[in-house]
């Protein structure tokens, strides 16, 4: 699914491959490619990464993350009225 989203549907994609190679330590949200899929340097994955995701302003504009977590409601923190998000599950 991350492949396809981010391949095909050209999407920025948070997960946990997100942090590989040391970007969990990144200073700011930045963006890279691996495998031709674009990432953001937050693994929304973990309860902590979440709770960087909201500090650092992910769903700000200008970033617009496609988000992995099986966090629910700890992720939907990372939205607001401003920035909002939408949910999609995949059984």
């Amino acid at each position: 699914m991350k492949q396809a989203l981010g391949s095909c549907l050209v999407l920025t994609i948070s997960s946990v491959k997100g942090v590989r190679d040391g970007h969990q330590h990144d200073e700011t949200i930045k963006g890279f490619t691996y495998n031709n899929v674009k990432f953001v340097n937050v693994d929304t994955s973990s309860l902590p990464g979440i709770e960087r995701a909201r500090e650092s302003g992910l769903a700000s504009p200008g970033v617009t993350p496609v988000v992995f977590s099986s966090y629910f409601h700890a992720a939907v923190s990372i939205f607001d009225n401003s920035h909002r998000g939408r949910a999609v599950t995949l059984l």
